[in-house]
């Protein structure tokens, strides 16, 4: 294989993975630049975790942020809204930019409404379920989102570690997608490190309808968007050194279904 060739196929596998990185944990008093790190970096999303302090028992911010840092970049912006009845501040998300809105199964008696809803302003529609959710309890709404995430933590608290039952979820909800609806995303939320998010992507049998997400953001450290991602024990650093981790071992560790049975991953 040329080098050409080589470069070409791991700029293809990269696509694979998406990162969207939370603000929760930037400063708040100066998110426009929180936010430029994060584009610096390479990320590909934004990633916006609204708590209402009734579905989980933190409270994080609502529509008026978001719209306040709309205009700081042109980065997908990722709602992923932890809130009771989420359809009473749909339109409001969707006024303040939101590109996603994702919200739980667990919070709403009628998720199809929800759907759709957000779909009737033309924004993509997630649905998100907590760990002890099986993947079977949204098997029927895969045919109508644009997007499902597993909650690798449970929900409304930051810094926690990977549960790891629930990669085995990642293998489950992939599998549904590929019998209802190959265009799905797939999104892991929650304690998610380097080695992680290879793992959680090779469980993909359509891995390049994979988003790997990284939640946690920048600290004020002078190195810059610190995030909780680590590979193999060892702190990443930055998130652009996470990209770039993975943008060189995606080719060993991410093999289409077609290609591979069992898609491998790299220790």
């Amino acid at each position: 294989m040329s080098d050409a060739t080589e470069v070409k196929k791991q700029k293809e596998q990269k696509k694979m993975i998406k990162v969207s990185p939370s603000i929760l944990a930037s400063d708040f008093s100066k998110l426009s630049a929180e936010i430029e790190k994060i584009e610096k970096a390479g990320a590909d999303w934004v990633h916006l975790d609204i708590m209402d302090g009734m579905f989980v028992p933190n409270i994080s911010f609502g529509a008026p942020v978001i719209k306040a840092i709309r205009h700081c970049t042109s980065l997908v912006f990722d709602v992923h809204l932890m809130i009771v009845e989420p359809e009473r501040y749909v339109e409001d998300f969707v006024s303040a930019g939101a590109d996603f809105i994702t919200f739980h199964y667990e919070s709403t008696e009628n998720p199809e409404k929800v759907i759709e809803l957000i779909h009737s302003f033309h924004k993509k529609a997630g649905v998100a379920i907590k760990p002890t959710t099986p993947g079977s309890e949204i098997e029927h709404l895969i045919k109508l989102v644009d997007m499902v995430l597993i909650m690798t933590v449970e929900p409304g608290y930051g810094g926690q570690k990977l549960i790891p039952s629930c990669i085995s979820k990642i293998g489950e909800c992939s599998r549904l997608i590929e019998k209802h609806n190959k265009s799905v995303l797939l999104q892991a939320d929650g304690g998610i490190y380097a080695d992680d998010a290879l793992e959680a992507a090779a469980r993909h049998p359509n891995a390049s309808a994979y988003a790997a997400i990284a939640d946690r953001t920048a600290d004020t450290e002078p190195r810059n968007f610190t995030t909780t991602i680590t590979g193999t024990g060892k702190p990443v650093g930055s998130a652009g050194l996470f990209l770039s981790r993975l943008s060189t071992r995606t080719s060993a560790a991410l093999q289409p279904a077609a290609t591979a049975t069992k898609p491998a991953v790299t220790p």
